[in-house]
């Protein structure tokens, strides 16, 4: 298996190591059985010093194990409940944002704006008339070195508010693809959709992405994209991408809480997609965030997935009282761990950390321990058909 090339993201030190099941990962010189092959998740551990931004890295197994264990024990989760694999189902791999969108200085701080850079790529920037783009940053090397230090198995990746071609999605994935999945949606194809010709290209690039380029599923399709278009035009015009998805039984991850930048409710409201969860038993609908904080949109969230099979919810930027409340209602077996990750344009350290805040979440809620390796990758594995 190809070893993926990994960089610092922040000043804490990265240890590598065998990482298919947590428990068994305070032993770092012995290879993981379990559910991935032999040799799959082993990372190879530098010795030449600082890496990047981090520092240096650990010189013993001691090092590594004394986190694992802190790990374990934060998580209420004793030495001989080993853990399965953590499996992160949303992570954008694209766009370096400000430091601010994750980790504000005080409540209700304003949110710095997006650098040049990112911000040519970025909502609501659109293509040229002739079709070029700003390409949207790779921070791909960053997020390998975020799951390294976070002890995350594999990443689903797929970009946020921005444009990015499938083939870019794949050529990503392809650099680790055992510990990276890709979704992937409209490229450069941005909606509101404007004439027929618009809404097939998009269709077009999105069945390219299933069908060439083991694209996994659709993500995030967020409905302020639409904007001011009303919501249920968005849902009219998603109709194309549900059917595809039933060919190719790919989930569909959606934006289902008031947060990101968000300005209408209606366009991230978790009753607005019912018409889809109803329409299209065959498609998994993802509800990132499971509404948020909002008690009124997890509520939405609850009364959908009871209604409806085959919705599924994501756990980043809820609390551990929904979530909690989630695994109770509809299940550990249909709740996926999320991160909701971006770069930043500073380093995150050993406390302040997008993976760590998102854990916390999963570890504070009120589960069972086999609930809580559902949650944290089982329930995904599953329905990814991972081996």
């Amino acid at each position: 298996m190809p070893q993926s090339q990994t960089r610092a993201t922040g000043e804490i030190p990265l240890p590598f190591g065998a990482v298919a099941q947590l428990g068994e990962r305070l032993v770092r010189n012995e290879e993981v059985r379990g559910s991935i092959p032999l040799g799959s998740t082993t990372r190879r551990r530098r010795q030449d010093g600082p890496t990047g931004r981090c520092g240096p890295l650990p010189q013993s197994n001691a090092v590594w194990r004394g986190r694992a264990l802190s790990k374990l024990r934060r998580g209420g989760v004793t030495q001989g409940s080993a853990m399965g694999r953590i499996i992160d189902s949303e992570a954008h791999a694209w766009t370096r944002i400000p430091f601010n969108w994750r980790h504000k200085a005080v409540p209700g701080e304003k949110r710095s704006e997006l650098n040049a850079r990112n911000a040519a790529n970025y909502k609501p920037s659109r293509p040229a008339p002739d079709g070029s783009f700003a390409p949207p940053e790779d921070t791909s090397d960053d997020l390998l070195a975020a799951m390294d230090f976070h002890g995350i198995d594999i990443s689903v990746i797929y970009p946020g508010a921005c444009m990015c071609p499938n083939e870019e999605i794949a050529r990503v994935v392809a650099r680790a693809p055992d510990r990276l999945i890709g979704f992937g949606k409209f490229g450069k194809h941005v909606p509101p959709w404007r004439t027929p010709a618009e809404a097939k290209a998009a269709a077009d690039e999105l069945e390219h992405g299933l069908r060439d380029l083991n694209i996994r599923g659709v993500a995030e399709v967020s409905l302020a994209h639409w904007e001011p278009e009303p919501a249920e035009a968005a849902i009219r015009a998603l109709r194309p991408w549900f059917e595809l998805c039933t060919t190719y039984r790919a989930p569909v991850v959606v934006h289902a809480h008031a947060g990101g930048g968000a300005t209408g409710l209606d366009y991230c409201n978790p009753a607005t997609f019912r018409p889809l969860a109803a329409d299209f038993p065959d498609v998994i609908l993802v509800l990132n965030h499971m509404g948020g904080a909002r008690r009124d949109f997890f509520d939405a969230a609850l009364a959908l997935a009871r209604d409806h099979d085959n919705v599924r919810f994501n756990t980043s930027q809820t609390t551990s009282d929904h979530l909690s409340e989630a695994v109770r209602a509809i299940g550990a077996e249909r709740i996926f761990f999320g991160v909701d990750w971006y770069a930043l344009e500073r380093p995150e350290t050993a406390e302040r950390s997008q993976h760590k805040n998102q854990l916390a979440t999963v570890h504070r809620a009120q589960m069972s321990d086999r609930e809580r390796e559902l949650v944290l990758g089982e329930s995904l594995a599953a329905l990814l058909r991972l081996a």
